[in-house]
């Protein structure tokens, strides 16, 4: 079903949006204007009470409509999401970001039938995060603090509120304080097991060190250093609905270049400039899940990168896609990320926290 059959424009007329209710699977339609901003929504009962009140069938919608449709914010755990549809009945719920804008639509017949038994989360946070010294010298990347939460802990929670129960976190650097914070993780509502890496295994090479058994299963592979709106039990469902060697969470990025481009032909005859422009780019967010037969290219306790195992997949002819995230994403990789972190985006004055 597609997201977009649902939007109603808001000078629509009592005429059409029956007849478009009429076609609507789920007798629902969300009103909004040019720019996407939701305004309102229509129901069947919208309808007929105005039907009742009024036999002008050229009346516009935004004069009826009902003006508090239940909505969501683009980042929503998928668990706060499934509880509001049981406890309001509706059968869609818009995501929204900050300025109101209908990012997407969630329906009640769609929602996601994935069980977690069917996947296995591992958070990597092995590595020395060198380009957080001096900071790292004495404090593992992972329990960096953005705002009031370690990176690690961020991730953690979010693993929970997105249903899971089982998680292994992979430790190599500094690894004793690692789990002297973390425990056995039920202070995050959590059964937490440990990968120890003799050896820094890289971004992938610890999969190699999980129990054989589990090995049958989608392994959900996380790096500890993100901050970020992904919602796992999404990227999950995507993968089962979709059946690919390897899904990957995609943020869209913008860049922009500061000087003239010159487009140039093969003889170096200049044809135009553009200056100073921008670019949409899709990029690796930093989580993926592989499916089990992806694991037999994981050597056994070598270094290994989620880069190398997303190359060897195509190169052999593996299917991998790509799911875009739509809310906020963060990759903390240096002391400039974190500073403009912790005095912006997570500021004590920030409603982000």
């Amino acid at each position: 079903m597609n997201w977009r059959d649902s939007l109603l424009f808001q000078d629509t007329t009592l005429a059409e949006a029956l007849k478009r209710l009429n076609d609507s699977k789920i007798k629902t339609l969300f009103v909004t204007n040019s720019q996407h901003i939701l305004l309102g929504s229509l129901s069947d009962g919208d309808i007929r009470r105005e039907l009742l009140a009024s036999s002008d069938m050229s009346k516009k919608v935004i004069s009826f409509m009902n003006k508090e449709p239940i909505s969501v914010k683009v980042g929503t755990p998928y668990l706060a999401i499934r509880k509001l549809f049981s406890e309001s009945q509706v059968l869609a719920i818009p995501v929204v970001d900050e300025q109101n804008r209908i990012q997407e639509i969630k329906f009640f017949a769609v929602e996601p039938t994935y069980v977690t038994d069917r996947f296995v989360p591992v958070i990597m946070a092995g590595g020395e995060g060198r380009r957080m010294l001096p900071i790292t010298s004495s404090l593992p990347k992972p329990l960096v603090r953005v705002g009031d939460e370690t990176l690690i802990g961020r991730n953690l929670k979010r693993l929970s509120s997105d249903g899971f129960r089982e998680v292994y976190v992979s430790i190599n650097y500094l690894g004793d304080k690692i789990k002297s914070y973390l425990g056995d993780g039920s202070k995050f509502g959590l059964n937490i097991s440990y990968i120890v890496e003799k050896s820094q295994l890289g971004t992938a090479g610890s999969i190699s060190l999980l129990p054989e058994d589990l090995k049958s299963k989608n392994i959900l592979i996380c790096n500890a250093d993100l901050v970020h709106q992904i919602s796992y039990v999404e990227l999950c469902d995507f993968h089962l609905r979709h059946n690919p060697d390897i899904s990957l969470s995609s943020q869209s990025l913008e860049l922009r270049i500061p000087f003239g481009q010159l487009v140039c032909d093969e003889s170096n005859k200049v044809s135009a400039i553009i200056e100073k422009p921008s670019y949409q780019v899709s990029i690796y967010a930093g989580i993926s899940i592989i499916s089990p037969n992806v694991t037999e290219f994981i050597p056994q306790e070598e270094r290994l990168d989620m880069t190398e195992l997303i190359a060897t997949t195509i190169e052999r002819g593996g299917r991998v896609l790509s799911h875009k995230n739509l809310g906020y994403w963060y990759d903390v990789g240096n002391t400039a990320s974190l500073d403009f972190l912790n005095s912006t985006f997570f500021s004590p004055n920030s409603s982000t926290q």
